[in-house]
C-alpha cells in the first residue's frame, strides 16, 4: 500500500522515509495508526506507529512522554524495542504527531490462546519463563507495567515473546523511606492530587485485589498477579476471573482463592472505607483445589500459580522468586536473567504540568535519544508541500484544550474519518470487557494472519523446548451497596 492510499482510505497522512516500503495498515484507533513496513536498507520488517493529536489531552500527552522515556530506558530481548522515533515536524513548539518504530511481531498471546493451536506444558513453560524474565527486568529498573494481559504479549513463530504497550507503565519508589508512599502520584504544582497512583489500570480481569480494593499504595506485585492470571489462562485456555464489575471481580477471585481469613492476609493492602463496605458484603468462601480447575497441569505448575495468585501482595511471590521455582527447573540456570542498568528516573513528571512543557520535553527526549540524519529531509519536503496546500482544521476538543492549558497552545488537527469503525486504545472504560477490544499492538499483517498461524503451528509443533450472605469477610456498622468505579484519575 502506498502512502497516498493510506491517506485516502484512513484519512491520515503517513510521512515516512522512502526506505520504508510495502506499507500495510495493521491497526488503527482514534489516536493513531500502525503500519507494517519493510526497511529496504536493513532488509528487515518493522512496525511504524503514527500517533496523532498528541496534545489533545494532558493525560494522554503525559502518558506518551512516559512511554517514550520508559521504552528508551528499557533494553531487554523480551521487551518491545523502540528502535527509532522520527524527529517531530515542524519544530519543537508546534508538532502534533509522532512516528514510533518497533519490532514487527507475528501475533499475540491472546490470539494463540483463543486459537485451536495445541499448547503443551513445554510451550506454556517457555512462554511463562520469558514473561517472568521480562517482568523481573522491568521491575529491577523500578518500573511497573500496570497493563499486563495476553494481548500485550507479542509472539513470533519461533515462540519468542516481547512485552509491549507500556503507555500505562510508571516508575515507583522502592519504599526505602518509610514515611513516603510506596508509589507517588503527586506532581509538582498539583498539590490537590491524591497521593497515590490510580487503581484504574489493567483490564479488569487481570487486576490485582489491592487495585480492586482501591488500596492507597501498591507496588510491583500488581504485575505479578497479572502474570498469574495469564498463566491460568494459558493452562485453561480462557480467563480465570471474568468479573463484570469491581464487586463481581472480587467475587470471582474469592470463588477460586477463597476469602481472606485474618489480618495477615491483608498485609500490603491499605483498605479504604469503601473497601471495608464492599468486603463485608461478600460471603466467606473456601479455597478451591486448583488441580480440579486445571486437571492437566503439573503439580509444580499448580504450586507456582497459587503463589502468583496470592491475595496478599506481601505474601505474593516476586518475579525473581518465580524464576527460581521448580516449575522452571528444566530450562532455568542460576542467575539466568538480566537486571536494568539503573533505576528509572521519573522525576521529570514533576515538570510535566502543561501541554507546552510536555511538548518540549518529548521533543528534547527524541532529539537526544535517536539519530535523525536519515529520516528528515525527504519526509519534511513532502510534508511541507501538503500542509502548505491544506490549512489546519480546528476542532472543538483542541479549542477547549487551548482555554484549559495556555493561550499560547495552538495545536493543528489532522483530518480523520470518524465514520469508520474504530477503537480507542486510550479507552479505559470497563464497558465491553467481555469482548475486549484489540489494542494497537505491533503485530503482523492481519490479511496474512492465517499464514502466520499455520507457520506458528508448524514451528511450535516441531520446536524442541529442553453475591452476599450471613457470613462475610468483614463486619462494619455501615454498608455500601457497591464500590463506585472511577476513571477520572489516569495519572
Amino acid at each position: 500500500m502506498h502512502r497516498t492510499q493510506i491517506e485516502q482510505q484512513y484519512g491520515i497522512s503517513f510521512h515516512v522515509p522512502e526506505r520504508y516500503q510495502d506499507l500495510n495498515v495493521i491497526g488503527k484507533g482514534s489516536y493513531g495508526i500502525v503500519c507494517a513496513a519493510k526497511d529496504t536498507l536493513t532488509n528487515s520488517k518493522v512496525a511504524i506507529k503514527k500517533v496523532i493529536r498528541c496534545f489533545d489531552h494532558h493525560v494522554f500527552a503525559v502518558r506518551l512522554l512516559r512511554e517514550v522515556k520508559i521504552l528508551g530506558f528499557l533494553n531487554h530481548p523480551n521487551v518491545i524495542d523502540l528502535k527509532h522515533v522520527q524527529l517531530p515536524f515542524p519544530d519543537r513548539d508546534n508538532f502534533t504527531e509522532l512516528y514510533m518504530y518497533t519490532d514487527l511481531m507475528d501475533t499475540d498471546l491472546k490470539t494463540i490462546i483463543q486459537s485451536s493451536q495445541e499448547l503443551t506444558n513445554d510451550h506454556i513453560q517457555f512462554f511463562m519463563y520469558q514473561i517472568l524474565k521480562a517482568v523481573h527486568y522491568i521491575h529491577s529498573g523500578n518500573v511497573i507495567h500496570r497493563d499486563l494481559k495476553p494481548s500485550n504479549i507479542l509472539i513470533n513463530s519461533d515462540c519468542n515473546i516481547k512485552i509491549c504497550d507500556l503507555g500505562l507503565a510508571r516508575g515507583y519508589n522502592d519504599g526505602t523511606n518509610a514515611n513516603e508512599s510506596v508509589l507517588k502520584g503527586l506532581l509538582k504544582g498539583q498539590k490537590q492530587m491524591k497521593p497515590k497512583l490510580t487503581e484504574y489500570v489493567v483490564t479488569r480481569w487481570y487486576r490485582a485485589p489491592e487495585l480492586l480494593l482501591q488500596s492507597n499504595a501498591y507496588g510491583k506485585q500488581v504485575d505479578v498477579w497479572s502474570v498469574g492470571c495469564i498463566f491460568a489462562e494459558l493452562l485453561g485456555r480462557e480467563p480465570l476471573f471474568r468479573g463484570s464489575s469491581h464487586y463481581d471481580q472480587l467475587v470471582k477471585i474469592f470463588d477460586v482463592i477463597g476469602t481472606p481469613k485474618d489480618k495477615t492476609d491483608f498485609e500490603g493492602i491499605e483498605l479504604t472505607d469503601s473497601s471495608y463496605n464492599i468486603l463485608q458484603q461478600i460471603k466467606v468462601k473456601p479455597k478451591r483445589d486448583f488441580t480440579s480447575i486445571f486437571p492437566n497441569a503439573t503439580n509444580d505448575a499448580v504450586d507456582l500459580l497459587e503463589k502468583l495468585l496470592c491475595f496478599s501482595p506481601k505474601q505474593r511471590i516476586s518475579a525473581s522468586e518465580a524464576l527460581e521455582h521448580p516449575y522452571f527447573e528444566d530450562i532455568h540456570t542460576f542467575n539466568d536473567y538480566d537486571f536494568a542498568s539503573s533505576s528509572f528516573d521519573y522525576s521529570f513528571e514533576a515538570d510535566a504540568t502543561s501541554i507546552p512543557a510536555i511538548r518540549h520535553m518529548l521533543y528534547d527526549e527524541i532529539a537526544r535519544k535517536y539519530d535523525h540524519s536519515n529520516d528528515r529531509e525527504d519526509v519534511m519536503t513532502r510534508y511541507e508541500l501538503q500542509t502548505s496546500m491544506k490549512p489546519p482544521v480546528s476542532t472543538a476538543v483542541q479549542q477547549n484544550n487551548v482555554q484549559q492549558t495556555t493561550n499560547n497552545y495552538q495545536p493543528q488537527s489532522q483530518h480523520y474519518n470518524h465514520q469508520q469503525q474504530q477503537y480507542d486504545e486510550d479507552d479505559e472504560s470497563d464497558e465491553g470487557d467481555d469482548e475486549e477490544v484489540e489494542d494497537m499492538d505491533f503485530v503482523g499483517d492481519k490479511k496474512s494472519e492465517q499464514q502466520h498461524q499455520q507457520q506458528y503451528h508448524h514451528q511450535m509443533h516441531h520446536r524442541n523446548l529442553s453475591n452476599a450472605g450471613d457470613d462475610s469477610i468483614l463486619t462494619t456498622d455501615e454498608a455500601s451497596d457497591y464500590m463506585e468505579e472511577s476513571d477520572s484519575d489516569f495519572l
